[in-house]
Parts: C-alpha cells; sequence; structure tokens
C-alpha cells in the first residue's frame, strides 16, 4: 500500500472516529443511557446469524444494518411519527456503524465476509 492509499485510510478513521463520538453525545443527550447501551450497541451484529445460510444472505444481512441510510431512514420515520425509542436505537446503529467503520469494517461483498467496500480485512 503507497502513503497515499495509508493517508486516505487513516482520514477515513479519523472522519468515523468523529462522527462516532458525535453519535454517542447525541445518544447522552436523550438522557436514556444506562449501562444496557453497551449491550444495546451490538444489536446491528445480529446480522452475522445471517451468514449461517451463505455469504449472500450474510452480506445483505450486515449491510442492511450497517448502512448509514437504513439508520438515517429509521431516525426519520421515528422523528416524524415521535417514537423516541427508535430514535434512540436508530443513534445508537449510527454511533455502531461508525465503529466499525472505524475498526476498517465496511459493508461487505457477498464473495464472502473479509470482502468489504473499504477493502480486504486481514
Amino acid at each position: 500500500m503507497n502513503n497515499n492509499s495509508q493517508l486516505m485510510k487513516n482520514f477515513l478513521k479519523l472522519e468515523y472516529g468523529v462522527l462516532l463520538l458525535f453519535f454517542i453525545s447525541l445518544v447522552y443527550s436523550h438522557q436514556l443511557f444506562s449501562p444496557w447501551v453497551l449491550l444495546i450497541f451490538w444489536y446491528p451484529d445480529i446480522a452475522f446469524f445471517g451468514y449461517l445460510f451463505g455469504s449472500k444472505v450474510g452480506a445483505i444481512a450486515y449491510n442492511l444494518t450497517h448502512y448509514f441510510g437504513t439508520a438515517v431512514g429509521l431516525f426519520a420515520i421515528a422523528t416524524i411519527f415521535q417514537i423516541e425509542l427508535l430514535e434512540y436505537l436508530s443513534l445508537i446503529q449510527l454511533a455502531h456503524i461508525c465503529f466499525d467503520r472505524f475498526l476498517g469494517y465496511g459493508l461487505k461483498y457477498t464473495k464472502g465476509f473479509k470482502y468489504t467496500h473499504l477493502g480486504e480485512l486481514k
């Protein structure tokens, strides 16, 4: 990997780290924070069970729960219909997505779990 590629990867990690802190601050601002949030934080990862049915189903399930559009859409619905719990869960989902991207986990290709839009996991 050349220096420019590594610089860009580090820049993206920084960006996701900043967004992670932002979404966590929004979770706190809802004043619903409790120790259970640490468990709820992982709810998007239930999509891993999709991999029990093969790479294609696993990738689709993972991508649906780790796509910013899904979380933003849920947040919009929650805001429009004033569903506070869904609003809260969508903020947690956004924080979780940023955390995963910060670690280098991207949206999955159907080829296998380690093939992501951010590059191949080692």
